[in-house]
């Protein structure tokens, strides 16, 4: 399963992040795949050493620097088809 999660450097998203990779499923389905999106340039520049991460597993983590509300961000990030 793959799973993106935004406003990764925030609070929230740090504590959501790190439970996924402690329990490596959601819903009883194994994660295979990890994407953190955070806009991190912007408030807290030290925002992006909250997603220093280390998976006790095999899990793909890939780290963007973006903002949600940008559409060319997200199909980047998570393409998908709109029909």
């Amino acid at each position: 399963m793959h799973v993106m999660i935004t406003g990764a450097a925030g609070f929230l998203g740090q504590r959501l992040t790190q439970a996924l990779i402690d329990k490596g499923s959601l819903n009883g389905q194994p994660l295979s795949r990890l994407t953190l999106l955070d806009q991190i340039e912007a408030p807290r520049p030290e925002a992006a050493s909250c997603l220093a991460v280390e998976p006790a597993t095999s899990l793909d983590i890939e780290i963007v620097a973006g903002d949600i509300a940008d559409a060319r961000c997200l199909i980047a990030v998570w393409p998908v088809s709109l029909r």
